[in-house]
């Protein structure tokens, strides 16, 4: 990943003209953040200087740094973006990545605005979540698609108990069980909590009810 510094540099202009965009840590994140993270980085390449600008879309409930899905800049969907432009001086590499983010991808990452349109998007993307069954089941959970996270812990309840790397989910398929659908929520939000930490963004997070705790 290019350093936080360059990186800060050459999105200035997006940060300068897009009040939904801050910039913290390493990378460009979209506001609101809520239960989903939005965000703008420069992956770094074995070529020194050259990068690939990337977005990615996560949600908060895996406590890991990046469990969502990502792309390069100009592509939403999983693809072989060019190297940016390392014959450019960094004036010029600013401006066209910026053009290119504002064009592109911060349509794209504004629509993704509710935890719906999220679950939509890694449901139905190239590398589904149903590709990492834990993930998912957390995620239907969180959608409050309690008959769904019941199927899924049929199919993968031997595995997941049979592996304490699974013991998280194991709490959770047990108050499933209990049908507590008021412990589910509480462990995941403080799962977000932790997530938020891990990505240096606690102090933009707006703790959000789940889908299900409103309805």
């Amino acid at each position: 990943m290019s350093s936080p510094s360059r990186t800060k540099r050459l999105l200035t202009p997006l940060l300068r003209r897009n009040s939904d965009v801050v910039y913290t840590r390493d990378r460009a994140v979209l506001l609101p953040i809520r239960n989903v993270l939005r965000s703008i980085h420069l992956d770094q390449t074995s070529m020194k200087g050259i990068f690939r600008p990337a977005w990615s879309v996560t949600d908060l409930l895996f406590m890991q740094p990046s469990p969502g899905i990502d792309g390069f800049i100009l592509y939403h969907r999983y693809s072989t973006g060019p190297d940016f432009y390392g014959d450019l001086d960094e004036q010029a590499q600013s401006d066209t990545l910026c053009a290119l983010i504002e064009e592109h991808t911060i349509p794209f990452l504004r629509s993704v605005d509710s935890f719906e349109t999220y679950y939509r998007l890694r449901i139905h993307c190239l590398q589904p979540i149903a590709s990492w069954p834990a993930m998912h089941f957390r995620l239907e959970l969180a959608l409050g698609h309690f008959e769904i996270a019941h199927y899924l812990v049929s199919k993968h309840r031997s595995e997941w108990f049979a592996n304490p790397e699974f013991s998280k989910t194991q709490s959770l398929v047990s108050l499933l069980e209990k049908h507590d659908h008021a412990g589910i929520a509480a462990l995941l939000h403080e799962w977000e909590a932790i997530t938020a930490k891990n990505f240096k963004i606690e102090h933009l997070w707006e703790p959000t009810p789940f889908p299900f705790e409103t309805a």
